[in-house]
């Protein structure tokens, strides 16, 4: 005021030159662009700071209810012939996780169990809610989708590239499988990038029902040619002999094909004697069978040598058995019930040294489930340097398929969910 008070006294008293005038209106100028600019930066930075917040609430919230659906569910969305429904290599990625029940969820969502997909639809989070499905169902992932929830609000967008899902071990408990998410949410700027605002942050959250599923070879023997069989999980490639007769169909119901082995040319195939393969613990050993000719012990799995190792076999009295040796004698887990030649078997070997007990589960696909074979035993594995051979030794007359080994004791649902995807 006092600046513009001199000017009009000087305007009264002399007037103003030209040069002056001009000097007066170019810093009246800078002191109105001044102001302005400075009102501008404190209503951008106002709008920035408003953006942030409002992000980091979103990406907070999105972030805890996933954390809250992994911690909650029963474990992995699953069909047959697929590990699960989860994809996360796709774009957008898709994460799938089964409830036995609604007691974690909103509203109707699965029911009398069902699954949940978490992925990115339109630039929002999204829960699809799939009920009443059976987990071991074969088309579980294929299932009527039902109610859908958005985690995330439409004043915020989510990119195909900005949400991450991964599985580790490193912060699980004995054994159980654990889901990193990473996820990051942008603000809508309506163009202007420099109140544009990001939050991006990473958990990781433990299945509490879910193990690592411990799968370290799976022969599904579907070749198109007779040797080698290729193992799809660990890399232990098999060579085999003899083998004359491919079969086009799979004795489970999954795509693909079967092996048929002939006793009489001696068929066999061997998976070499990998480290993994000499188990230091519990194991389980999965087999689908169709024996065509009972007329000498015949191993599936083989790999015993002098009272040493472990085998999945059938006697030359049709009974299934399942041996563990500890360096001086074997103990073995043998189902009383005969195999028949008209039926197709699931044979699942489960020795489980914690409780210290061999069981050996045998399901015809017309007979049902056939009684047990289990042995309370003490028996400490001890491994032999002889190779695991595919119909060994004795070798084996019939058709085999889907042959998996596992690092630990699978659980009698697991192997019912196994069991599952033939029938």
């Amino acid at each position: 005021m006092e600046f513009f008070k001199k000017i009009k006294q000087k305007n009264q008293a002399q007037g103003f030159t030209l040069i002056e005038a001009i000097m007066y209106l170019a810093i009246t100028a800078i002191l109105l662009i001044a102001v302005v600019e400075f009102h501008l930066t404190l209503g951008g930075t106002a709008s920035k700071l408003s953006a942030s917040i409002d992000t980091s609430r979103e990406r907070r919230m999105a972030l805890n209810t996933i954390d809250y659906l992994i911690r909650n569910a029963d474990g992995l969305f699953k069909e047959g012939c697929v590990l699960d429904c989860s994809d996360f290599d796709a774009s957008p990625p898709v994460l799938g996780l089964y409830f036995d029940d609604d007691s974690y969820l909103p509203g109707y969502c699965v029911g009398s169990g069902g699954g949940v997909t978490i992925t990115v639809d339109g630039k929002r989070l999204k829960m699809q809610c799939y009920p009443n499905v059976n987990n071991a169902s074969l088309s579980a992932c294929s299932a009527s989708a039902g109610n859908a929830y958005y985690l995330t609000s439409p004043n915020v967008s989510i990119s195909n590239s900005s949400l991450s899902f991964s599985t580790s071990t490193a912060t699980s408990t004995v054994g159980f499988l654990s889901i990193i998410t990473k996820l990051s949410v942008a603000s809508f700027s309506h163009s202007q990038v420099d109140i544009k605002a990001t939050s991006t942050a990473t958990s990781t959250v433990s299945l509490r029902n879910e193990q690592l599923d411990g799968l370290i070879a799976h022969w599904r023997l579907d070749e198109s040619s007779f040797t080698p069989i290729y193992d799809y999980v660990g890399g232990h490639t098999a060579t085999c002999s003899g083998l004359q007769t491919l079969l086009p169909k799979k004795l489970t119901n999954c795509s693909g094909g079967a092996k048929d082995f002939e006793y009489l040319y001696s068929d066999s195939c061997n998976a070499g004697n990998a480290d993994d393969l000499n188990f230091n613990y519990s194991f389980t050993i999965s087999a689908w069978v169709m024996v065509e000719s009972f007329t000498v012990d015949q191993a599936i799995v083989d790999k015993e040598a002098s009272n040493k190792g472990y085998k999945l076999a059938i006697d030359a009295t049709q009974h299934p058995y399942c041996q563990v040796c500890d360096g001086t004698t074997c103990a073995n887990a043998v189902v009383l019930t005969a195999l028949g030649t008209t039926d197709t078997y699931h044979l699942a070997c489960v020795y489980d040294r914690d409780q210290e007990k061999i069981t050996l589960y045998a399901y015809g696909r017309t007979a049902g489930a056939l009684s047990s074979g289990i042995n309370t035993t003490d028996t400490i594995l001890v491994n032999t340097n002889s190779n695991l051979v595919i119909g060994s030794s004795s070798y084996f007359d019939g058709v085999m398929d889907d042959i998996r080994l596992y690092n630990r004791a699978l659980s009698s649902d697991e192997i019912t969910v196994i069991r599952s995807e033939g029938p």
